[in-house]
């Protein structure tokens, strides 16, 4: 898997389940030393792997460096690899914050600002020098639940204590490729051609054959022979409309690393006018932006939302956030809409005191 090349996570997750049955595919190679999807995306990615080992066939990972991310997928992997000069990231999760309003003093600046909310915390760099107490506090809540979720997934995929995980990450104990290996966190020290040779066994290809593979992309593009898929999509009267937005949530059209407000929005009233739909999950990967453009996708939310009682939306928000969804039905079981908000780090919201705070990790 390689992000040089622009890859939708759908596509990704619908060819892990298609080589899960797939008798041509024998196994999946893990080769990304520079794997740059965020952790939600990593997460669902590494779900699809476990459920793809269910079929018997191998997982096996190998890199030049290892990102923490990176390695926390390739952690479900039969065995896990690390080239012997290689670079192996393990050391704990943090965050830092540049602070400006020393520098804007020294220029004679003064930012004017409109803040409300204690926890809306993206303009402290240019009124503070340093972190206020409600964004330590929200800070070091998410941050410790995604860390406690990291250890956690390492531990059982690798069979290792998770607070001996821990001890190994404060202490810095993960210096070489050698120390990992001690540690039992990957497998062996290969290089390149010894995996090779290894990936070849495994399928019973002769070691002089060069190794037939496929890259994920062209994968993608094989046609599927399921039965399933064979059927003509177009003759069904009842259709699941999936809109994905991914980036920052801007004004116009927007491109694939950011949600254009007139393209989203255009999306949502394509789906709501076919009759076909029944049901719209639209998916967020966000971490925010124009509030104007917000507003107008909100406004075709709102008239599906208002549509139908058989039609619902489903939004998930994937950034690294603390998150409420405010739970309103809509006159009938069937119906139900989940409205995001970011909130306090209450176990209820501060909104409406009743709807529960839910750790996305």
């Amino acid at each position: 898997m390689n992000e040089d090349k622009s890859i939708g996570l759908n596509d990704i997750l619908a060819d892990i389940k298609k080589a899960k049955t797939d008798d041509n595919i024998k196994g999946i190679y893990l080769d990304e030393s520079y794997m740059t999807a965020g952790q939600a995306t990593t997460e669902e990615i590494r779900n699809a792997l476990i459920d793809f080992k269910k079929s018997g066939k191998f997982i096996v990972a190998y890199a030049e460096v290892y990102t923490q991310g990176f390695y926390y997928l390739a952690s479900v992997a039969d065995k896990v690899y690390i080239n012997p000069k290689g670079i192996f990231e393990f050391h704990g999760f943090s965050s830092q914050t540049t602070f400006l309003k020393g520098a804007l003093d020294k220029l004679g600046i003064e930012a004017q600002i409109i803040k409300v909310g204690t926890f809306k915390s993206a303009v402290e760099p240019l009124f503070l020098t340093k972190m206020s107490d409600a964004n330590k506090l929200q800070v070091t809540s998410y941050l410790g639940s995604l860390y406690n979720h990291f250890l956690t997934g390492i531990s059982k995929s690798r069979g290792l204590n998770r607070d001996s995980l821990f001890t190994y990450a404060d202490n810095m104990r993960i210096q070489f490729p050698e120390d990992a290996y001690k540690l039992k966190l990957v497998d062996g020290l290969k290089y390149k051609d010894e995996i090779l040779n290894d990936l070849k066994r495994r399928t019973g290809t002769d070691l002089k054959d060069d190794l037939k593979s496929v890259d994920l992309r062209d994968y993608a593009k094989s046609k599927n022979d399921d039965s399933d898929d064979k059927e003509d999509d177009s003759s069904s009267k009842n259709r699941i409309a999936i809109v994905y937005a991914s980036g920052d949530i801007t004004g116009g059209d927007g491109d694939d690393n950011s949600i254009g407000s007139e393209t989203i929005s255009k999306a949502l009233r394509k789906a709501r006018l076919d009759d076909k739909v029944k049901a719209v999950v639209l998916r967020v990967n966000s971490p925010g932006g124009s509030s104007l453009a917000s507003d107008v996708i909100w406004r075709e939310v709102k008239l599906i939302h208002e549509k139908s009682r058989s039609l619902f939306l489903w939004v998930i928000m994937l950034h690294r956030a603390v998150i409420t969804f405010h739970v309103q039905p809509i006159r009938s079981l069937p119906s139900l809409i989940l409205l995001p908000v970011l909130s306090a780090f209450s176990p209820y919201c501060q909104t409406c005191k009743n709807c529960l705070t839910i750790n996305w990790v």
